[in-house]
């Protein structure tokens, strides 16, 4: 039976006492009135109701307020019991993020990989906030591992449980869970060793299954009655296509141009402190009224990281990621692509 790595347990219990140690020091009292209004019956809890009425939905899909529902729901909603499964989830990252690069890169790459997850200031403040920005990492690097496991063994298995976690992903925090989808397609189409047509044929597939898995719940929300769930908060139509493409799609990927229009979630004046609900009465929401508080961390694509609130924090790891990989990268090329660059494809899937 092999052992754990020493170093592997102890990058991770640095991650867990960071992590842990800010255990209840903050929560978005949004969310956490999410929380609490879903543990209050099945409809608010399928559709992610903000207030017990079931008058108005959140912001976001329910996937990850469903997570953090289980430990609320035993210990009772509280600013850590919603926050607990972000501290799990990001300590189980580590370790996970060692156990994929460990096989590929060696085990200096794998404990430095670990250790950088585990210290990075972003990384911890997600881990420690009851938001669902922890969960989406997490699936999204099960994806990754999934994919590489799919062309690694070629096993049907893999490719569903990525198509799976991608469309849980979308479910988490929609258009954004889609950022890295691209590269993950491109790198299956390069290195999967399959003729042209299997590749086309496996690709489509797993295409479907996780547009069919992403587009589960908000299909349910759109052919529901109006009159029979909650409006759909963020949104001056009550669409959630208007929620998936707008205001959690389309307003997110152009923070570059400018500030980004923001609308508040539809919501009773004065909003709940942690853990409690104000009720709302039985009218349905006329109007949205100016936003009080932003419950989103900024999301500002590759051009973030040149500027605060990112630059400080993950800025630094871009030109070091960079810089890295050509010194791997470079020297490992065959004289080949150098004489002939139009082999560099067929290189990379040998």
């Amino acid at each position: 039976m092999r052992t754990l790595d020493p170093a592997l347990l102890a990058t991770a219990a640095i991650g867990a006492f960071l992590r842990f140690s800010r255990l209840g020091d903050y929560d978005n009292s949004y969310y956490t009135a999410t929380v609490a209004s879903m543990l209050q019956s099945i409809h608010n809890m399928f559709f992610a109701s903000f207030d017990t009425a079931g008058a108005v939905m959140v912001d976001k899909p329910p996937v990850s307020f469903w997570v953090q529902a289980f430990p609320a729901a035993i210990f009772g909603v509280s600013r850590w019991s919603v926050t607990l499964p972000e501290a799990i989830i990001g300590t189980l990252a580590i370790a996970m993020l060692y156990w994929a690069i460990r096989p590929v890169f060696g085990r200096l790459a794998a404990i430095v990989a670990a250790l950088v997850l585990a210290v990075v200031p972003a990384s911890v403040v997600i881990d420690s906030r009851n938001e669902p920005d922890s969960l989406l990492s997490f699936t999204l690097l099960l994806a990754a591992v999934s994919i590489v496991r799919a062309v690694q063994t070629g096993k049907w298995r893999w490719l569903i449980a990525f198509g799976v976690l991608m469309g849980i992903g979308f479910n988490t925090k929609m258009l954004v869970a889609f950022i890295p989808l691209p590269a993950f397609l491109l790198f299956y189409v390069l290195v999967a060793k399959y003729p042209i047509h299997q590749l086309v044929m496996r690709t489509t597939f797993v295409v479907g299954v996780l547009l069919l898995v992403s587009v589960s719940w908000v299909t349910v929300v759109a052919l529901t009655p109006s009159e029979n769930r909650p409006y759909v908060g963020s949104t001056p139509d009550n669409s959630i296509w208007t929620l998936v493409f707008e205001y959690n799609g389309i307003n997110r990927f152009t923070s570059f141009i400018g500030p980004r229009p923001r609308q508040a979630p539809i919501q009773p004046v004065g909003r709940p402190s942690s853990g409690a609900v104000a009720p709302l009465g039985s009218g349905r929401p006329q109007s949205i009224q100016p936003p009080t508080i932003d419950a989103d961390v900024p999301d500002g694509g590759l051009l973030g990281l040149f500027t605060n609130p990112l630059a400080n924090q993950l800025g630094w790891l871009l030109p070091v990621g960079v810089i890295s990989l050509m010194l791997v990268f470079v020297p490992a090329l065959p004289e080949e692509v150098y004489r002939r660059p139009t082999t560099l494809p067929r290189v990379l899937r040998a």
